[in-house]
């Protein structure tokens, strides 16, 4: 089964929430119901794109997904 993609306002919470309300993996974990896993992989992908929450506050939507999808996609 393919993997679902991740909505980029859920990305934008992610990125917001760790790097404004300043919360743990875990934390933003249950805020998001997601799971840790997920927050880690997306804070990591944010970061290899050079992205925090300062640089995506002002964003548009298409400009951020433009952004994160300079990230090659990891290999199967």
């Amino acid at each position: 089964m393919p993997q679902q993609r991740m909505d980029i306002c859920m990305i934008k919470d992610i990125l917001r929430l760790k790097y404004s309300g300043g919360l743990s993996h875990e934390a933003i974990a249950r805020t998001l119901s997601i799971s840790k896993g997920v927050v880690t992989k997306y804070l990591g992908l944010a970061g290899a794109a050079g992205l925090d929450w300062e640089a995506t506050v002002g964003r548009t939507l298409t400009t951020t997904s433009r952004s994160t999808s300079t990230v090659p996609p990891r290999e199967k």
